[in-house]
């Protein structure tokens, strides 16, 4: 992820005319949550890159109560977690989220991806 990703963002982001170095995040900074070798990678705004242990990721505003949400669920569940499930416990979250955070918003749109 270090060796390859990262640099390949940052050589985008330069070829693009982007200064990525110096955006206040207020101002339109970014965080990405990036699928790679099979595992799920959450980028900030610095390129640092965070891979935890719960595999629970949940950016933006209200990402907070999402990944609440989301790991309370995968708790309740530990043996019938798959896809289907993830997709409706994800969409859940973001609902949930826009009844504590005021600037998240509908509609939900949820894409999953598996691990192959």
């Amino acid at each position: 992820m270090g060796k390859k990703v990262i640099p390949s963002i940052i050589k985008a982001f330069t070829e693009g005319g982007y200064d990525w170095a110096n955006v206040d995040k207020k101002d339109g900074g970014f965080d990405y949550l990036i699928a790679f070798n099979g595992n799920l990678f959450h980028i900030a705004c610095d390129m640092s890159f965070i891979k935890n242990d719960s595999d629970l990721y949940a950016i933006g505003s209200g990402g907070q109560f999402a990944a609440g949400y989301l790991y309370a669920c995968k708790q309740a569940t530990p043996d019938t977690w798959g896809s289907e499930l993830a997709e409706d416990f994800a969409e859940q979250a973001i609902l949930c989220a826009t009844r504590f955070d005021v600037n998240t918003g509908l509609p939900v749109q949820v894409i999953t991806q598996d691990r192959i």
